[in-house]
């Protein structure tokens, strides 16, 4: 009863050999080639609307551009956008063979190197295979052979793992440079490979290749033209980054995934083992996280806080909080009255920084979930609360992140809940020019494990 069934042009359906998912968030939007449909569910009314739109936009995309091939359309996929009922592209990861191809089709991409041959390798053993032999020269220069491995998704921890094998098979074989091919090589893995002396190029242009004594050529700044499209790609921010923070409230670890999410689900937060799994493999690829069959720990607390820090800024940038600012003479009395209602509140900011004897204000700022609540429950208790955008020394935050409440501290009858030591570190840092000074106070505690909520 809430689905709806679109028939598409016939030629968009015919290169999937399989049922897709191309959208799990609502509207749910799936691909089904053996009956040539694609079938929505919808959740809510106005999905149906969106729905039209869909089947809109194939049939005019494909009678405006007849003249072009399917095979375009599949590397850049039209998933829709449920909240702005716009359409936005997502690229496809390449394999191994396509990043070649691009690659050899390419030459400015290593140039002033040309490539006088080239043979794609068979497996040479279980362990090593270099996926391609190829001979570079500069003109009326030297020459190199190069042993090259192509990494379609080029992690710290792919990186790692591939470096090490290329490096014994390039020791065997005298004269033999050692290169990575990638779609896009990050500066931290850019960084690791120059220390291991493996030369890399990049299907955006970058490049640094190295041929000890003969050659030494660097180009970067070419921004990544192949976004990475894993299912969680935002694994420091909302819920996915509650297993970050986690982690630095025990850096002693975990014996196994479930006790992670208990512990996170025992303070103030609603988190699912898949979206656990998931994100421990995404760690695991960075290099941010050590998992044995018995233990779950950070491997650089320092580095893993740094990411936190990027995706909460990020993510901070991005969110339209609604704050409001009041006027009021009787504050204690408020939070008494948020405490005997049961008003979802936290102290935030600066304001929690002062509760934890770390900053003076005369602001107090409150984050809370449901603002007409709250203004509701002041209203029917009679006490005043007067908006004053201005000169309002009261500051109610409305906010849906599920992070805010996660380990925050007992509220008390007339002392609001703060914020835990890890969320206010992440607020004082987005919080220049002076949260930074506070933040470097809450830093040490945090990556010992002394965190208060």
């Amino acid at each position: 009863h809430n689905c709806m069934v679109i028939t598409p042009p016939a030629e968009f359906v015919k290169p999937f050999q399989r049922s897709i998912l191309l959208c799990a968030a609502p509207p749910r939007i799936a691909i089904v080639p053996n009956m040539n449909r694609i079938i929505i569910k919808a959740v809510l009314p106005h999905h149906f609307g969106i729905c039209e739109n869909l089947h809109n936009f194939l049939h005019r995309k494909y009678i405006k551009y007849a003249q072009k091939t399917l095979d375009s359309c599949i590397k850049l996929r039209y998933i829709l956008y449920g909240k702005t009922e716009s359409y936005r592209k997502i690229a496809m990861r390449l394999k191994e063979k396509e990043i070649l191809q691009r690659f050899i089709s390419s030459p400015e991409l290593y140039d002033p190197l040309k490539i006088t041959r080239y043979e794609v390798q068979p497996p040479v053993t279980q362990d090593v295979c270099p996926d391609a032999v190829i001979e570079f020269s500069i003109p009326v220069g030297p020459s190199f052979k190069a042993m090259v491995k192509i990494q379609p998704v080029p992690t710290p921890k792919q990186i790692f793992l591939m470096f090490s094998l290329l490096r014994n098979f390039v020791s065997e074989m005298k004269n033999a440079v050692p290169m990575v091919i990638a779609p896009y090589i990050g500066k931290r893995q850019a960084k690791t490979l120059s220390e291991q002396g493996v030369s890399w190029i990049d299907l955006c242009g970058n490049m640094m290749v190295q041929v000890s004594g003969k050659i030494y050529i660097e180009r970067t700044g070419n921004k990544n033209k192949f976004p990475d499209t894993a299912p969680i790609k935002k694994i420091f921010q909302g819920t996915s980054s509650l297993i970050s923070r986690a982690l630095l409230l025990k850096p002693k670890g975990f014996g196994t995934q479930y006790e992670l999410v208990d512990f996170i689900n025992n303070r103030n937060a609603n988190i699912t083992a898949g979206t656990v799994s998931r994100v421990l493999k995404s760690l695991e690829e960075e290099l941010l996280v050590r998992k044995t069959k018995s233990l779950i720990t950070a491997m650089d607390t320092e580095k893993l806080l740094d990411k936190l820090t990027q995706g909460y800024v990020d993510y901070t940038k991005r969110q339209r909080t609604k704050t409001y600012k009041f006027a009021a003479d009787e504050i204690n009395k408020i939070f008494y009255i948020f405490f005997e209602r049961q008003v979802n509140f936290v102290a935030c900011g600066f304001y929690a920084a002062k509760l934890k004897g770390l900053a003076t204000t005369e602001q107090v700022t409150i984050f809370v979930r449901d603002i007409e609540q709250a203004k509701k429950t002041v209203e029917f208790q009679m006490v005043e609360m007067v908006p004053d955008s201005e000169f309002g020394q009261l500051c109610l935050i409305e906010t849906k992140d599920p992070c805010v409440w996660f380990n925050n501290s007992k509220a008390q009858p007339f002392v609001p809940a703060a914020v835990d030591d890890i969320e206010l570190y992440l607020e004082m840092m987005a919080d220049t020019p002076r949260g930074p000074k506070v933040a470097e106070l809450l830093k040490p505690r945090i990556l010992k494990g002394q965190v208060n909520g």
